[in-house]
């Protein structure tokens, strides 16, 4: 008999090899399910800002908090030391741009009733910030009646 002869012969298809190959299926399943850098774009997301997607895209890649932080730190320093007429990064959501003015840094891109790239970078950098931005949003939510 040709072809491929799994285990004893005898019931050769047995209950080990059954479990293994469940397993493999399952992981491939997993690694396919995965979300990739480029399932993040404004066209299959219109309603989230474009700091939300870089940074989903960015994890997507597999680049840890501190790296991607270390990234928007230099990022944000490049854009300050940048002269007017020049190209730079934002911070926030990696968007290239020209700098118009010898103070701007960040995007101009605004998604109703969402933070820009400049709130979002100032929360992450500045812990206090951060802490006042909850505090906030936590008193606003009980005069609403909501709970999270």
């Amino acid at each position: 008999m040709g072809g491929m002869n799994f285990g004893s012969g005898q019931g050769a298809f047995d209950a080990d090899e059954a479990s293994f190959c469940a397993a493999a299926a399952l992981e491939l399943r997993e690694l396919l399910a995965q979300p990739k850098a480029s399932d993040f774009t404004r066209k299959r997301y219109p309603n989230e800002p474009l700091y939300a997607l870089h940074r989903n895209a960015l994890m997507a890649d597999g680049m840890s908090p501190s790296s991607r932080k270390e990234l928007a730190m230099g990022r944000f320093g490049h854009a300050k030391k940048a002269k007017v007429g020049e190209q730079i990064t934002c911070p926030g959501c990696g968007t290239l741009q020209t700098k118009a003015s010898y103070q701007h840094v960040f995007c101009k891109d605004k998604v109703k009733g969402r933070s820009t790239c400049k709130d979002f970078i100032n929360n992450w950098f500045d812990p206090a910030r951060l802490v006042r931005t909850l505090e906030r949003l936590e008193r606003e939510d009980e005069l609403r009646g909501v709970r999270r």
